[in-house]
């Protein structure tokens, strides 16, 4: 009886952590590879479910961009001019209260009334456009959109 009862425990736990698991989100990711020449656009649209959590550029070595933007139907998700060099990014969005207000908080560093910040929504398509800095500006950009299903 005693062992059959641990197993059951070790069930219970077993599928508290699978719940857990599931509850948290999986994370996945999304390449848009976009070849840009000179001071050209280059923009690609693919379907995207789920919360941003990071975005990493790759750029072609010797090149420059001139600015990457990712962005849904609804809003811009991220913005950077002048990408030197392959570098993630962690763009973050301030947060509303059930108002519309600002959400704040008290404390950090400052003792002052802070904004707070979350990740975004996708729940769509998102378009990811590279725009080329100058003529000599040639190559493909790869633009990983790491995102909470």
């Amino acid at each position: 009886m005693k062992k059959f009862m641990m197993a059951i425990g070790v069930l219970a736990l077993l599928g508290l952590g699978l719940t857990l698991q599931a509850e948290a989100g999986d994370m996945d990711a999304r390449d848009f590879e976009l070849a840009v020449t000179g001071t050209n656009t280059t923009a690609k649209t693919y379907t995207v479910r789920g919360s941003l959590e990071a975005v990493y550029v790759e750029v072609p070595e010797g090149a420059q961009t001139g600015k990457v933007t990712v962005a849904s139907s609804e809003l811009t998700l991220f913005e950077k001019d002048a990408v030197a060099a392959s570098a993630a990014f962690l763009p973050r969005a301030a947060t509303h209260t059930t108002a519309g207000a600002a959400a704040t908080f008290v404390g950090g560093s400052n003792n002052t009334a802070n904004a707070w910040y979350a990740c975004q929504p996708m729940a769509g398509p998102v378009t990811v456009t590279v725009v080329g800095q100058s003529a000599d500006t040639n190559g493909t950009y790869t633009v990983r959109l790491i995102y909470r299903r």
